[in-house]
């Protein structure tokens, strides 16, 4: 399948998605099909998407998440034509019945936010500057894999994903400056919250260690 028409906004990004995907269960490359094979944009706002929607609540989700958007991130870092996925993650499957809550969830509040958004700082969107874009995004990819560990961690850094994925698809750089305020929250998350995970850490490795010597 493929995606007809540009992904403009958040009303048409969920459109796309529920339109252009059929079956029990969605993969990536479906969601890569409905969105279109050059739309960093709204690859990253699905993505985020996932990350505070009801798909976010599948166990490791968000692991993967982050990989999908660390690997999006770095090819826009480097300006790529379009971004490349391996074949194993883009046949990497989810309840279509999850995103159709999604939707539902989601629609209510589309039109809202596509009411005020509008291109503005577009210089944002232009080399050099994009690049930093880039990185913020990648940064919010790293930070998940730990923010991962803690409940509901990971919608703040999804959120900010969401935010930079929406900025480059209406070219609205208000929200990307906007996401680096979720950015420093999942920062400010990380730092507050490391001393738990080096614990959680630490008793995972001792448990097997013991595991492993009393075998």
């Amino acid at each position: 399948m493929s995606g007809q028409g540009e992904v403009r906004n958040l009303e048409d990004l969920l459109d796309h998605l529920e339109e252009n995907t059929s079956g029990e269960e969605a993969t990536l490359d479906d969601v890569r099909d409905a969105v279109g094979h050059r739309a960093y944009g709204p690859l990253l706002l699905a993505i985020g998407l996932i990350n505070v929607s009801p798909i976010g609540m599948i166990p490791g989700i968000w692991l993967f998440t982050a990989t999908i958007a660390l690997i999006v991130a770095f090819q826009l870092l480097i300006s790529a034509d379009e971004p490349w996925m391996p074949d194993g993650v883009l046949k990497k499957s989810f309840p279509r019945k999850r995103m159709k809550q999604t939707n539902k969830w989601l629609k209510p509040w589309a039109k809202r936010v596509d009411s005020i958004i509008r291109p503005r700082f577009t210089f944002l969107f232009n080399p050099p500057v994009l690049q930093l874009v880039a990185l913020l995004a990648i940064a919010m990819a790293l930070i998940t894999y730990p923010l991962s560990m803690i409940p509901g961690a990971g919608i703040i850094s999804g959120t900010a994903l969401a935010l930079i994925g929406l900025g480059l698809t209406a070219r609205d750089g208000l929200l990307v400056m906007f996401s680096t305020a979720f950015a420093g929250g999942a920062v400010w998350l990380l730092v507050w919250s490391m001393p738990k995970i080096v614990s959680g850490f630490r008793s995972f490795f001792e448990a097997a260690i013991n595991l492993l010597g009393g075998s």
